[in-house]
């Protein structure tokens, strides 16, 4: 079932009640207020007290003056009604008319001026001024209702004297037109104003001046003045034009030789709606009153509030993944028809820490004059967009006896930071085998909590340190060939007959090999320690012993000494002893007893 708000209910109410009822009593409708301003000369304003967003208007303009004798009234005020559209702080400016008094001056708001005589009793009465209310500023047309001014008195005759003077025309939408002094036969009267002009001015039939003045927008026109003449007798004047309804009462005259009455002004309702007039309404001053329903004065109505649908995410700070809650009173939408501003408040309170990613109810509330309050939420985001600080190192590895190494990404690290907290570290490639030995490149990928990464690159050496795996035979026996010498020659030749086995992790440099001895001679028969080492491609060695046994089958070794005779000369030394050259042994052999 929808919800109804019974303030709204309410004015609606009153505007039926006003539609059928008219201007209603105090007791009629709860909360009803009615505001009276009476005359005092000045503008007046009154401000729209929250909640009201119609008020009722009505406007009572005042009466004509009474002229100079005493003996002849001003026509009385016309009436206007109706209802205004306002808001809440708008200012209304009031104008309250003046009249109903013995004087030639117009009322205030608008009447017109009596003619003048310097016969002082002979003097009509003013117009009276005209009542409105204005919206929206202080000009004569920002007025939206207007009750209208009657006319003055016109001027009596007075014996010995003068003639009587024209009365002023009544103040209105437009003023009526002022009385002629003095008309004798005229019948020219002055004429009410009207909804499109003001009316015209009595006419004499003696003098232009004796001319009474036509009335214009919002002013009655002035009577016309009379010249001051011995008189045979008195003459009683006739009353004002009324104050009328859209058209005001028409000024009076019956021939005995005193001033025609004023005319009345306009009423207007054209500002309002549902709008009425009635013209003779009024005696005295005029008289405005505002009528409203204050739904206010015991308001218990919550305001209304509403809160955004989606709000932007706030972001965590990246140097302490927090945030100060800001203040989000601002985004709540809300309205209060007694309170035009209500106090907004945030729970959490803003500058409240956040911390981490995270779901935050906020909660605004709003609390109006009269202590009413309702609130509503919305969700904020905390949101962490900020990637890890990802921090790297260098690496060396050596490869394992099967040729392989690996990494953690622990080992890369190299204090890799974030402010929220990090879940995880990787690292790729992180396994290596012989086919990597030196510097590869690594990456390192560094995971928040939040599922935000970053990399970096860094450097793993990969380093083979494992010697090759080398076996020797026991002992290997060589012949010395027919020059009496045997050379172990190549590489292939160890690997073929001296190693019984190797191998290595990663892979032998089979072109090379090492010895301790590779050349063997007769001085070598025999059994021969020898030492046999060889690398693999990183460069480690492994070395082995094996026993060279060295034969002569030949018999290359055994052969006698040949003398190779020449005549020499020896020279002696000190001990008479000396060599003799050019004798050598075929198998260097020199122990042959031969020699």
């Amino acid at each position: 079932m929808q919800k109804i708000d019974i303030r709204h209910f309410m004015v609606f109410l009153f505007s039926i009640l006003l539609g059928c009822f008219g201007t209603l009593s105090p007791n009629l409708l709860f909360g009803q207020v009615t505001v009276t301003f009476n005359y005092t000369g000045n503008m007046q304003s009154w401000t729209v007290p929250a909640g009201v967003t119609s008020v009722t208007v009505e406007a009572w303009g005042a009466q004509g003056q009474t002229n100079a004798g005493g003996n002849v009234a001003g026509g009385l005020g016309g009436y206007a009604t109706g209802a205004l559209a306002v808001t809440p702080g708008q200012i209304l400016y009031i104008f309250v008319g003046g009249g109903g008094a013995q004087s030639t001056t117009g009322g205030y708001n608008g009447g017109g001026n009596a003619g003048y005589s310097d016969c002082a009793t002979a003097r009509a009465g003013g117009g009276g001024g005209a009542s409105d209310v204005r919206a929206g500023g202080t000009g004569l047309s920002n007025r939206a209702i207007v009750g209208a001014g009657g006319g003055g008195a016109g001027g009596n005759r007075v014996f010995g004297c003068g003639r009587g003077t024209g009365g002023g025309g009544g103040a209105g939408w437009y003023g009526g037109g002022g009385g002629a002094g003095w008309p004798y036969e005229s019948n020219t009267l002055p004429t009410g104003g009207t909804q499109i002009g003001g009316g015209i001015g009595g006419t004499s039939t003696y003098w232009y001046s004796n001319n009474g003045n036509a009335g214009v927008f919002g002013q009655g026109g002035n009577g016309g003045n009379e010249i001051q003449s011995a008189q045979a007798g008195d003459g009683t004047a006739q009353p004002g034009g009324a104050g009328g309804g859209l058209t005001g009462g028409n000024g009076l005259y019956d021939v005995n030789w005193t001033g025609q009455s004023g005319a009345g002004g306009s009423s207007y309702i054209g500002g309002v709606a549902n709008g009425s007039t009635t013209p003779g309404q009024r005696s005295g001053n005029g008289l405005v009153k505002i009528t409203y329903v204050d739904l206010c004065t015991n308001d218990t109505q919550a305001p209304g509030i509403s809160c955004p649908g989606n709000i932007s995410p706030a972001v965590l700070d990246p140097n302490t993944c927090t945030n100060a809650l800001p203040n989000y009173t601002s985004f709540a939408s809300v309205n209060d028809l007694c309170d035009a501003n209500p106090a907004l408040s945030q729970s959490p309170a803003p500058g409240t820490i956040i911390t981490g990613v995270q779901n935050v109810i906020v909660t605004i509330t709003a609390t109006d004059a009269s202590s009413n309050s309702s609130s509503c939420t919305y969700i904020v985001q905390h949101v962490d967009n900020t990637p890890p600080n990802a921090s790297c190192q260098n690496v060396t590895v050596q490869l394992n006896a099967g040729g392989n190494a690996s990494i953690t990404a622990a080992q890369v690290n190299n204090g890799s930071s974030d402010a929220c907290g990090i879940s995880g570290l990787s690292v790729s490639p992180s396994s290596f085998s012989c086919a990597n030995v030196g510097a590869n490149p690594v990456t390192l990928t560094v995971t928040d909590v939040n599922g935000n990464s970053s990399t970096c690159g860094a450097s793993v050496t990969v380093e083979d340190k494992l010697p090759p795996s080398l076996t020797c035979v026991s002992a290997y026996t060589v012949e010395l060939d027919a020059s009496g010498s045997f050379v172990i020659y190549d590489a292939s030749y160890v690997f073929q007959n001296i190693f019984s086995s190797v191998s290595d992790n990663c892979q032998v440099n089979y072109g090379v090999v090492f010895l301790s001895k590779t050349n063997y001679s007769c001085d070598d028969l025999g059994e021969n320690l020898v030492l046999f080492a060889v690398n693999d491609v990183a460069g480690n060695q492994a070395s082995c012993v094996t026993t060279i046994n060295v034969t002569d089958p030949l018999t290359t070794c055994n052969q006698p000494p040949v003398a190779d005779c020449k005549n020499i000369t020896v020279d002696a030394d000190a001990n008479c002893q000396g060599t003799a050259a050019g004798s050598y042994d075929p198998d260097e052999d020199f122990n042959d007893e031969s020699r």
